[in-house]
């Protein structure tokens, strides 16, 4: 009877794990598009529209180094949330986040060596925007 009990307490433990686990995984949407984006912004029309396919997303803001991500008003979970306030912290990259009717889908960060947002007026912008971008 004992073993029993232990066994089906090991056995919760697990699925509590399991779930916690994959809830974690779920909820993290950080991609890498940095080369995808720095190929695009080099066009003659830079254009991020086709540099992440993988989901639905209608417009695309830019996180600046020490910007609160809540100032932009986006629907955000938790674990981006601090995630995102992470990256806010570090000079040398702004982050692009893909959004859909105004929750994050994902997001990205971009070092500012490889193509520099912080000098962009403005800080949402459509998925076909085309950017103007300054050398």
């Amino acid at each position: 009877m004992r073993r029993k009990n232990v066994m089906t307490m090991v056995a919760a433990v697990c699925l509590l794990l399991m779930v916690t686990l994959s809830f974690s995984c779920c909820c993290n949407n950080k991609i890498d598009v940095e080369r995808e984006v720095a190929r695009a912004i080099h066009r003659d029309k830079p254009c991020l529209e086709h540099v992440y396919e993988d989901e639905k997303w209608d417009s695309v803001y830019i996180l600046l180094p020490y910007q609160d991500p809540h100032q932009l008003g986006l629907r955000i979970s938790h674990s981006d949330l601090k995630n995102l306030g992470n990256l806010s912290l570090a000079d040398q990259y702004c982050t692009l986040i893909f959004g859909h009717k105004g929750g994050l889908v994902a997001y990205s960060a971009i070092k500012r060596s490889v193509v520099d947002f912080s000098n962009i007026k403005g800080r949402k912008f459509h998925r076909g925007y085309v950017f103007q971008m300054k050398d």
